[in-house]
């Protein structure tokens, strides 16, 4: 059998040998063909630059994250955003890494974190995704920084938990009322989301035991004790 040949014109490609098949059918049979060939080929693009402009988009804000510029973070946010993304050296969910770049900034710095916070939360980034990190971050008193010093690791701590974590680390510390204050808030952004729902299932009465039922059988459970 004679290999199948491909043959391509300006980035699409498509079987000769199915093309070949198709001489002697009706010519919409054959237009439909290469119509179907073609969108193939410029969805197979288009993916493929959608996949580029977004990778290059999430590497500008993690950029201007690390870099702390949190305004033009905000800007890089948009239809292609990747809001599951980790951090690729770090390996942290992008709302555990706003939330702890904010620990450690003046006020007005502050307030751009909770602000991109609520944008990635718009967006879809999760409050309980977990980071896959060995990585740690740390604090410190420019006053005394080794004796000041806080550590806490990113492990597989998800945004809620890391600023939960902190939260009782810094409990009864003095002189973090600030960073302590910042973490509040951003739980406060999670408490003022609208909670869905929970599902109720229905249970027939029949198949839940009484509370004679549940008597008998510890009665039972009880005497084979002895």
């Amino acid at each position: 059998m004679e290999p199948a040949k491909k043959s391509s014109h300006r980035g699409f490609r498509f079987d000769l040998t199915k093309f070949n098949d198709l001489q002697g059918k009706p010519r919409k049979v054959q237009h439909l063909f290469c119509f179907r060939v073609l969108c193939s080929s410029v969805l197979g693009s288009l993916n493929s630059l959608h996949r580029k402009m977004s990778s290059e988009r999430m590497g500008l804000f993690w950029t201007f994250l690390d870099t702390r510029k949190f305004d033009k973070a905000l800007k890089c946010i948009a239809s292609d955003f990747q809001y599951d993304a980790l951090h690729s050296e770090r390996l942290t969910t992008l709302l555990v890494e706003v939330s702890s770049v904010g620990m450690c900034k003046d006020s007005a710095e502050r307030l751009q974190c909770l602000e991109l916070i609520k944008a990635l939360r718009v967006g879809g980034a999760s409050w309980t995704q977990p980071c896959r990190s060995k990585s740690t971050y740390q604090i410190w008193k420019l006053s005394e920084p080794e004796k000041s010093k806080i550590t806490v690791n990113y492990g597989s701590h998800s945004a809620l938990s890391f600023a939960q974590k902190w939260l009782r680390e810094l409990h009864d510390q003095k002189g973090w009322q600030e960073e302590v204050s910042y973490l509040h808030k951003v739980l406060e952004i999670y408490l003022a989301e609208p909670q869905l729902p929970r599902n109720k299932l229905a249970i027939d009465e029949d198949i839940v035991p009484s509370s004679e039922g549940v008597k008998f059988f510890v009665f039972l459970w009880q005497d084979s004790q002895i």
